[in-house]
């Protein structure tokens, strides 16, 4: 998700997001924004939940992610950031 944003990619970015909800992250990715690090909690069989630092041009921000399993593959269902 985070990937297809920064390359500017709409339609990848909404088909993670199960093509619902907005894009967000949009307010501060840019071309030049890059994951610092990612944490994964599994949740159980279907449910995991996303940390992520992103650095970018606007600051350091702090994204989490719900994500699910789903017959057409895996989406996120919740996402959110804050900055730090």
């Amino acid at each position: 998700y985070i990937d297809a944003l920064v390359r500017g990619d709409e339609k990848t970015a909404r088909a993670a997001l199960g093509n619902q909800g907005a894009l967000s992250e949009q307010a501060f990715i840019d071309p030049g924004a890059r994951i610092v690090f990612v944490k994964v909690t599994r949740l159980d069989d279907s449910n995991a939940s996303v940390g992520c630092e992103i650095a970018a041009a606007k600051g350091h921000y702090y994204a989490t992610y719900h994500v699910k399993a789903a017959s057409g593959g895996p989406y996120i269902s919740e996402h959110d950031y804050i900055k730090v």
